[in-house]
């Protein structure tokens, strides 16, 4: 997503765009995290984040387990957001609880 250039120069961010997250699921890391559908990831753990190839490439497989921090851009600030990684497949069965 391309972000607005009021936006970009008013934060000075590295980069013009980033990941809009359009879901959050329910008892997820991202949820308990406080993220939300609409914010714009621009950063994990201080390296930039210009599109989901970017983003891709820093959620490999020796990142879960690890805390990191995400920066997101929510309307008028920038939040650092502090989450701890799981894999996917974890995550989908914490959700839908054992057996599932």
């Amino acid at each position: 997503m391309i972000l607005p250039t009021r936006v970009v120069r008013h934060f000075n961010l590295a980069r013009n765009a980033g990941v809009r997250i359009e879901s959050v699921a329910a008892d997820s890391p991202a949820s308990a995290a406080g993220l939300a559908v609409g914010d714009v990831v621009i950063g994990l753990d201080g390296a930039p984040i210009g599109g989901i190839d970017d983003l891709q490439r820093l959620l490999s497989a020796d990142a879960v387990g690890r805390r990191v921090t995400i920066e997101a851009v929510r309307r008028d600030r920038v939040l650092s957001i502090d989450v701890t990684l799981v894999e996917a497949r974890q995550a989908r069965q914490r959700r839908s609880g054992p057996g599932g």
